[in-house]
């Protein structure tokens, strides 16, 4: 996995509620590398408007979870080799969720998210993930005391009682409070509301479903952008 040493700038955002962006590749200077603070821009992009009464709807259909019960819904085991390494479950079936299909980027964990290392009573590591045709992202919930985990969907509300996947490609990640702060790598940084998770049905769309319900590419849970 690649740790993306992300820390710095997000206490200056968490402080500031602003989004980093970043000059283009293509226009950094490659001759000396030599970068300062005029060459990145930041900008407040305000708070989701679709959130608050898309996270209405699955309150009100009882849809909505916490920390502690994703961390418990695990539904795979990681295993540690002899080498001390811990090695993520490969399950035959497991379709577009396999690993193969998937890139792990960050990990981040209850220790950072409070000061005395648990969320409420659960102490693990999220670990972020993106997919190599970078049309979604997920992270993946890892109990510390059971081993097991369960990937979770990213998901970006686009109107009052829809969302859909995050098509980026996902970085490092730090886990501060309540919120959930990823890399995008060509569009600053994304924030997700661990406050803020819900269940959503069976089916392989992102979304709302035509009979009713929502979905998430296979995914029981989703979490939610907030800026």
């Amino acid at each position: 996995m690649k740790l993306l040493f992300i820390i710095p700038v997000l206490v200056l955002l968490a402080t500031s509620h602003l989004s980093l962006a970043a000059e283009p590749p293509d226009k950094c200077d490659t001759k000396t590398k030599e970068r300062d603070g005029k060459d990145f821009v930041l900008t407040d992009q305000g708070n989701n408007p679709h959130l608050k009464p898309l996270a209405k709807k699955f309150a009100e259909a009882n849809k909505h979870v916490s920390v502690a019960h994703v961390f418990n819904d695990g539904n795979h085991k990681v295993s540690i080799d002899a080498g001390g390494k811990y090695q993520w479950e490969k399950t035959s079936g497991f379709n577009d969720r396999e690993t193969t299909k998937w890139v792990p980027q960050g990990i981040t964990s209850t220790a950072d998210a409070v000061e005395d290392g648990k969320y409420g009573d659960k102490e693990g590591w999220i670990v972020s993930w993106h997919r190599k045709d970078n049309k979604s992202v997920r992270v993946t919930f890892v109990d510390k005391k059971t081993n097991k985990y369960r990937h979770v969907l990213l998901v970006y509300p686009w109107a009052d009682d829809n969302f859909k996947a995050v098509p980026v490609h996902a970085g490092g990640i730090v886990w501060y409070g309540d919120t959930l702060w990823v890399v995008d790598t060509k569009n600053g940084i994304r924030v997700f509301d661990m406050s803020n998770i819900w269940e959503v049905e069976a089916g392989e769309g992102v979304g709302k479903k035509s009979g009713g319900g929502y979905s998430a590419a296979g995914y029981k849970y989703v979490i939610p952008q907030i800026r």
